[in-house]
């Protein structure tokens, strides 16, 4: 997948600077320039966990329209789930 962009470092230095605490469950680690859309962020706490999903389309990443990621990123966190 060469010329992919690396859409977890990407999206942990937005996750960063938004709310610090948030990792990234999906795109995985083994491949952080995965296609699919779908992205999946974690926060824990205490007894329970925030689980945050979005779907950022790959011409975002491509294009570095870094404002677009972030502000579908914002939106994800502040719509996440707790589960317990």
């Amino acid at each position: 997948m060469t010329g992919q962009p690396n859409k977890r470092e990407i999206l942990q230095k937005i996750l960063d600077d938004i709310e610090p605490g948030w990792s990234i469950r999906k795109p995985p680690a083994a491949n952080p320039c995965d296609l699919e859309c779908l992205c999946i962020f974690v926060k824990l706490e205490e007894n329970s966990y925030k689980e945050a999903r979005v779907d950022i389309n790959n011409f975002l990443f491509q294009s570095r329209h870094l404002d677009r990621i972030k502000e579908f990123v914002l939106h994800a966190i502040r719509n996440a789930k707790t589960i317990q």
